[in-house]
């Protein structure tokens, strides 16, 4: 809300790989549409790259947001300001406010105007194991990653030893495999580009996996690709705009499905993680596909 309570701003923006399209700030006068069925009529603000959802509107009238970081700081946002005049105009370049690390989550200023209070985190995700007895009760879980960066498990080797899992501790997210008790995991793929979703062929030979552009590419293919558990040079199985899941059955079923999301649909395609992309299978057609 403004100083004086007339009108309201608010952030929009249309979901993107890597979340590079740029999104706004709207306002719009609560009294214009105050007849019943009259739709209010937003006014344009700003519009910037990486403009995040936290909003406020301080009682000097500045206008006070978040954006995001460039690389390779992209998972961290910041708070910037500008004010606006008489006609609720921008007025110069951004402000900076903040330079710390986090991502923020919510910003509010005092009545005052004098101190700002915003939240910020940094997501530290890690991995446990627990184990199910024969009545379905979980024991106590067992930290299995030691580290402070984002773990995040998606299979088991074959022999039901290791977890195979993702973490960025090297700067960009890379696969690993760590079985209970060994306090550092063994590297599976890695490289200049993050990786995600590593999950087994029916077999347990091969492990699948996605490998995601670099943050704010507009050419966003999404390679799927196989290498061998045991170890040996990757190949790619499929390619498309973008892939943004895929799993396989356990054998003795052969069964393979992986995503495909686009502006208004998500496709899913069947294939083999030694000849490639089968058939189309299934389609959702959602304004919001990218959700999914």
């Amino acid at each position: 809300w403004p100083p004086d309570g007339q009108k309201l701003a608010y952030t929009t923006a249309r979901f993107t790989y890597g979340g590079g399209a740029k999104a706004a700030i709207n306002m719009i006068d609560i009294h214009s549409g105050a007849s019943a069925g009259t739709s209010l009529r937003p006014t344009p603000v700003l519009s910037l790259s990486g403009l995040g959802g936290p909003i406020c509107w301080a009682p000097d009238g500045r206008l006070i947001y978040s954006i995001s970081e460039v690389r390779p700081r992209q998972l961290d946002s910041n708070l910037f300001f500008n004010r606006l005049n008489s006609r609720n105009e921008v007025e110069g370049p951004p402000v900076r406010l903040t330079n710390d690390q986090g991502a923020v989550f919510s910003v509010s200023v005092s009545g005052d105007g004098k101190r700002i209070i915003y939240t910020k985190g940094v997501p530290e995700p890690d991995v446990y194991v627990g184990t199910l007895d024969n009545s379905g009760e979980l024991s106590e879980p067992q930290r299995l990653t030691l580290d402070d960066r984002q773990d995040l498990p998606f299979d088991w080797t074959s022999d039901g030893k290791q977890v195979i899992f993702i973490s960025d501790r090297t700067g960009t997210f890379s696969v690993y495999k760590q079985a209970m008790g060994q306090r550092v995991p063994d590297m599976v793929v890695g490289g200049a580009q993050p990786v995600a979703e590593p999950r087994l062929s029916p077999d347990g030979s091969q492990l699948l996996y996605v490998v995601y552009p670099n943050w704010e590419d507009s050419k966003y293919e999404v390679p799927l690709m196989r290498v061998p558990v045991a170890g040996g040079a990757p190949h790619e199985v499929a390619r498309a705009n973008w892939i943004s899941n895929h799993q396989c059955a356990r054998a003795p079923a052969t069964v393979c499905v992986y995503s495909v999301v686009r502006d208004k649909d998500v496709s899913f395609y069947t294939f083999d993680p030694f000849k490639g992309t089968g058939s189309k299978i299934f389609e959702l057609k959602d304004e919001l596909s990218q959700l999914y």
